[in-house]
């Protein structure tokens, strides 16, 4: 198509040598294969920079599909895969294996780690305060037993009429 300017300048030009004067000739030959040449590099340009944008164009195309595909990774991800990892993690599944059942890019695999480190992390510092509680509730209910047997002991050395209670508590109360 580039060719058309050019054949079109070479017919101006083969025209206008015919009609003018004989003196005049070689000057408009000159002119001539000049505007000719002028054209052809002007158009040869123009073909040129249509090619880059064609091919800035694919691949920008190509680009934008890219993006596309990761913002549908990504909306995956956190739809659906950080959801089902968690789930998993809480369940008692081991990290390792429910990064291995995925089937995910190497970055949103690392952020996958993060997670499932955080969580597994999450569920350390839960299990380890569940046993602190339990090892508490232990200790008191142990003190709670050892008070109840010290007062089974008491009732049964002094007795459990109210007169010999009432005698012992006013003793170790009365003023000296």
């Amino acid at each position: 198509m580039w060719q058309l300017p050019v054949a079109a300048t070479v017919a101006a030009a083969i025209v206008a040598v015919f009609l003018v004067s004989a003196s005049a000739r070689t000057p408009v030959v000159i002119v001539s294969a000049v505007t000719v040449v002028a054209v052809g590099l002007a158009c040869a340009e123009v073909v040129r920079r249509g090619q880059v944008i064609a091919e800035l164009r694919d691949r920008l195309a190509a680009q934008e599909a890219e993006n596309a595909r990761q913002s549908a990774e990504t909306s995956r991800l956190a739809g659906e895969l950080l959801p089902h990892v968690v789930g998993e993690l809480r369940k008692g599944a081991f990290p390792e294996d429910v990064l291995a059942s995925l089937d995910v890019s190497a970055e949103h695999r690392a952020v996958l780690r993060s997670v499932v480190d955080a969580v597994s992390a999450e569920e350390d510092l839960r299990g380890s305060a569940q046993r602190a509680f339990v090892n508490i509730a232990r200790r008191v209910q142990a003190i709670v037993h050892q008070q109840a047997q010290e007062l089974r002991e008491m009732e049964d050395r002094h007795g459990r009429t109210p007169r010999s209670s009432a005698t012992c508590c006013a003793s170790t109360t009365a003023p000296r």
